[in-house]
């Protein structure tokens, strides 16, 4: 039986509407969105089969409040819960400069420990999570740093088509919002692969 583990901040303020964009490693599954909380917008599993399950996955809040405020609350939550927290500094991402977290936990397969992305856009913290046990920690951070630092924001997915593309992209996704009859925006979003199965997935989901 497979252990999935994705931590979840607590929320502050609220949810937002820009979207943030990753590129999970190579090979990596997504997540069953069943198996998720909902403030999870989307998750990746590594692909061993028993015990603790390596994960990436990614979340966002409004935050109203200058960066450093919002961490000493996040620090203060989270020790709280008996977690260590370690503010590492910055790392750069395509999005720009984001707050780099790292975050020790128990888990009944021993400590855990996650590092976290955490880019404030326009008053929006998109927080991308990679976690693995302690000792398994090493192997996996090479793909969780390239994860965290394809991270990106977008405040328009359509915008990130050909033009030639995105009439018909809006079509589509506006008959499916009309709840008509169609696999046109499916169809759609699968010709788009080089955009990304994140870019592909909040698509659909819109």
């Amino acid at each position: 039986m497979r252990f999935i583990f994705l931590l979840i901040l607590f929320p502050l303020f609220g949810f937002a509407s820009s979207h943030a964009l990753f590129t999970p490693p190579e090979g990596w599954k997504q997540a069953d969105p069943k198996s998720v909380t909902k403030r999870t917008i989307i998750a990746f599993l590594h692909t061993k089969k028993s015990g603790f399950c390596p994960s990436i996955n990614l979340t966002k809040e409004i935050v109203k409040l200058p960066i450093d405020a919002y961490l000493k609350i996040v620090q203060k939550k989270s020790q709280a819960r008996k977690r260590s927290w370690k503010h590492l500094g910055q790392i750069e991402t395509k999005g720009g400069m984001a707050e780099l977290i790292e975050i020790e936990v128990q888990t009944r397969f021993g400590p855990a420990r996650l590092l976290q992305a955490i880019l404030l856009k326009d008053n929006v913290a998109h927080i991308l999570t990679a976690g693995a046990l302690k000792k398994q920690f090493g192997k996996y951070l090479p793909q969780f740093e390239t994860t965290l630092r394809s991270l990106s924001v977008s405040e328009d997915l359509f915008s990130l088509v050909t033009e030639e593309k995105r009439t018909a992209l809006t079509s589509a996704w506006k008959k499916k919002q009309e709840y008509v009859e169609s696999k046109e925006l499916e169809e759609m979003v699968a010709e788009c692969a080089h955009l990304g199965i994140v870019w592909q997935t909040l698509m659909l989901k819109l």
